[in-house]
């Protein structure tokens, strides 16, 4: 198993960053998506696709490139990096860095 830097990945992807991605697995709870990285992969959770109704989620397709915002890390063996795919995060990253963690962010999607 490789120990991952997570020192190095966080200054390499800072929160807020906004990134393009490449969608490149969907699953019942989310998608991964290349963040360009031989040590991470990028996660966005099913929770940015939907509120409430889950039986509605539309993901975008795989192979398809999407902006995202980093909002998050694993910090372990998972090596992830967690992304958001919500327009208004994107429009402004620094209204999620300077006021929510990412637990916060979790809370207003589903609500």
């Amino acid at each position: 198993m490789n120990i991952i830097d997570w020192e190095k990945i966080e200054n390499q992807y800072p929160i807020g960053k906004i990134i393009d991605c490449k969608i490149i697995s969907t699953h019942h709870f989310g998608v991964y998506v290349d963040v360009n990285s031989d040590e991470v992969v990028g996660f966005v959770s099913v929770i940015d696709f939907s509120k409430k109704d889950r039986s509605e989620i539309k993901y975008p397709e795989i192979d398809s490139i999407v902006p995202a915002v980093i909002i998050d890390y694993s910090n372990d063996e998972r090596g992830q990096i967690w992304l958001s795919l919500n327009p208004k995060i994107i429009e402004s990253p620094s209204i999620f860095v300077e006021t929510m963690t990412h637990q916060e962010y979790f809370n207003t999607i589903i609500s």
